[in-house]
């Protein structure tokens, strides 16, 4: 369901991308949308409210040709506690035929070739905040070889708060890399993005804990 809000936010039917701008809105208001023109809060959230990306495709989806999305509680988020099952273990570090990420790319979708990784499969190319085209690192690119890395030398159990850091990185990947003046600080996920990474030790006794979070990366 994400990937469908997510081509829904940020893709059009022509190859155009939407428009994003930062200006001042009442004080409650995250963003506002009008077809495909958005408008993101350059004042932020009040204190203790917050933006969640996630929350705003989702209500962009339910209407898409006008609409607004307000400012949350911070109570209505969780931490990330306990640990996370790493997914699959992919043959990372694939890179990018040509160049390195972020990379511009002109075709959205799946069929544009400045996307092409070295074994020939080619990655998405989708529009940033700066309403331009990127290339989308796939989970096993080396963007986020860190986190295989540690995966592979923790058994592939790591603390949830490593996980949901590299989580959060590969969904906005192209958004974070394209971020609005006002867009780092607005946004939940961004701030996690921007944050130090979590460690990825003292797993020890993780296998010891009932209840591990297996939360497998969607791969």
């Amino acid at each position: 369901m994400l990937t469908f809000f997510l081509l829904k936010f940020f893709h059009t039917l022509s190859q155009e991308c939407p428009t994003y701008t930062c200006s001042e809105l009442d004080p409650m208001i995250c963003m506002t949308w009008k077809s495909t023109s958005f408008t993101f809060n350059s004042n932020g959230c009040p204190t203790n409210y917050v933006c969640s990306l996630t929350k705003a495709m989702i209500a962009y989806s339910l209407s898409p040709d006008i609409g607004s999305y307000s400012c949350e509680s911070v109570t209505t988020y969780t931490t990330a506690t306990g640990y996370s099952y790493c997914g699959q273990d992919l043959a990372y570090r694939k890179s990018l035929k040509t160049g390195s990420f972020p990379k511009q790319c002109t075709s959205q979708g799946f069929s544009d070739s400045a996307c092409m990784l070295e074994d020939g499969t080619i990655v998405e190319c989708k529009c940033g905040f700066d309403s331009s085209l990127y290339c989308k690192p796939n989970p096993n690119s080396e963007v986020f070889s860190n986190f295989w890395s540690s995966c592979s030398s923790n058994d592939d159990i790591v603390p949830a708060k490593f996980y949901e850091y590299y989580k959060t990185y590969y969904d906005y990947y192209v958004e974070y890399k394209t971020s609005l003046s006002c867009t780092t600080l607005l946004f939940k996920e961004f701030s996690v993005i921007s944050g130090k990474v979590p460690a990825s030790t003292g797993i020890a006794n993780a296998f010891r804990m009932v209840g591990i979070g297996i939360l497998a990366w969607g791969l």
